[in-house]
């Protein structure tokens, strides 16, 4: 009944149990992106897998935000907007789209004859592709109890209202010429970029009113 009243007010509810949730809310609080908030990502900060600041996150972070081939979303301009690189000698070979399943993209680029995989996306399903991690430029075993504070780390960033992205990379061998889903394993985590889409400054006083 409930559903089909909904329905009748030009609103569809595709999980009828949410009827139900509607019916015990005292206060509902919502955001549109661009009304509180400025509608600009914008990079906060690029940290290794242990917390420690890192530069080679942004340089892989920006190689994959800049040769791949989707719509380009505020993380990816945020990314483009934080660093200017050259990349002459980078030559983009293939690349493996965004999905709702795997949550991250890849992109197959060679540099000087030498193949890189390099994946952004979502961290915890980066983080199951990954067998190593690098800190302090050298590359380590990811084990069961660094793997702990790893995802410690990264919930820490999250729980500071951070929105968390990592990025992993491989290298392959120079014959590869095409990437694949099954391409993604193995994968040395370089870290995390966290992003903010900064309040507006009048945004207090619309709380307020």
């Amino acid at each position: 009944r409930g559903a089909v009243r909904m329905a009748k007010k030009k609103m569809i509810v595709k999980r009828q149990s949410a009827i139900q949730d509607l019916g015990s809310m005292d206060v509902l609080c919502t955001d549109k992106t661009g009304t509180l908030t400025e509608a600009r990502m914008r990079i906060e900060s690029c940290v290794d897998p242990l917390g420690a600041s890192s530069e080679s996150v942004l340089k892989f972070a920006w190689l994959n935000s800049y040769f791949e081939t989707g719509l380009r979303n505020p993380v990816d301009k945020a990314i483009l907007a934080e660093k200017n690189m050259r990349c002459d000698t980078w030559i983009k070979i293939d690349e493996v789209p965004f999905d709702f399943e795997r949550r991250r993209v890849s992109v197959l680029l060679e540099n000087n004859g030498q193949s890189w995989l390099i994946v952004k996306g979502a961290p915890e399903e980066t983080l199951r592709i990954c067998t190593q991690y690098e800190a302090g430029g050298q590359q380590h075993d990811l084990d069961e109890s660094t793997l702990e504070r790893v995802r410690a780390i990264c919930n820490s960033l999250e729980e500071r209202g951070a929105r968390v992205l990592a990025i992993a990379q491989r290298k392959l061998a120079p014959v590869c010429r095409r990437a694949a889903v099954d391409d993604e394993s193995a994968m040395v985590l370089c870290g995390f970029l966290t992003f903010i889409d900064p309040p507006k400054q009048d945004a207090g006083s619309t709380l307020r009113a």
